[in-house]
């Protein structure tokens, strides 16, 4: 208190308040997408992120209520502060710097956030028989479909996943990260293996490989003509049927074993196969 007595004998007292600043910068608690982070070293805060997310909001507290928080490269603001931060493509885990700067403007303690991003990527970058890079994928059946030639009997599988952190199996065989080669059997004019995707935070999806082999196969089912179904005879060449003398024309259908096999009756390509 500080007492002052003037000329007359009138007092008057006053009081002096003299505040010292804090130095205090710690943090007391960084929060993602509202999740708490865990402090794994001394002023190291550790957290995933959602799977397949993009971006994620931080929010940072400090313990004095007078410290400034900077996140980032955000602007400071008293006490709390908070931004949404755009997630890189890499690398796998993030540093976003937490910075407090106490009271007295001095003091001034750095921390760090590690947010480490969870795919949920499925997708396949790549897939090979026999070093052939296979193209056709039909999206709505999540089939690849590949033709070898008739006398590959055996093929070497490879498929490689987008994500580095993915696994993939290639039908009954071991999985394995990122990528993997399989031998598989070719043997049949069609042959199917699934194809097994795990994303790293645990979503899987299954797609189908085709194998197909060019067939060597010309032999005809049976022959119609106007709905009548023509007799095949002894030399298995010559298809014989009988009709009116007055039909002029004559409608044709031939069914071969192999449904892929072309048809040319008399010099003419048929549209249709098989």
């Amino acid at each position: 208190q500080i007492t002052v007595t003037s000329e007359t004998g009138a007092v008057k007292t006053y009081t002096l308040i003299i505040a010292w600043e804090s130095n205090d910068a710690e943090l007391e608690w960084i929060k993602v997408d509202g999740k708490a982070a865990i402090e794994v070293s001394e002023n190291t805060y550790y957290i995933t992120a959602l799977a397949g997310a993009e971006t994620v909001k931080i929010e940072a507290s400090a313990s004095n209520e007078y410290a400034n928080v900077q996140i980032d490269t955000s602007a400071k603001k008293l006490k709390q502060n908070e931004i949404t931060y755009t997630l890189p493509d890499s690398p796998k885990i993030v540093e976003v710097p937490v910075i407090i700067t106490a009271q007295d403007g001095k003091t001034e303690k750095t921390y760090t956030l590690q947010i480490e991003q969870v795919s949920n990527d499925t997708s396949i970058e790549t897939i090979k028989v026999n070093d052939v890079v296979v193209t056709n994928y039909n999206e709505e059946t999540k089939t690849y479909e590949i033709i070898v030639e008739e006398t590959v009997s055996e093929g070497a599988v490879y498929v490689k996943t987008k994500n580095e952190e993915a696994k993939v199996k290639i039908d009954t065989g071991d999985l394995t990260k990122h990528e993997v080669t399989e031998k598989v059997s070719t043997v049949a004019d069609e042959n199917e293996y699934d194809i097994t995707v795990i994303a790293e935070d645990g979503t899987t999806e299954t797609r189908t490989l085709k194998i197909k082999k060019l067939s060597q196969d010309a032999s005809i089912v049976k022959v119609y003509v106007n709905g009548v179904e023509a007799t095949l005879q002894t030399d298995g060449k010559t298809y014989n049927i009988s009709v009116l003398e007055s039909v002029e024309n004559a409608i044709i259908k031939v069914k071969t074993t192999n449904k892929n096999a072309s048809i040319n009756i008399n010099g003419t390509d048929l549209a249709n196969k098989g």
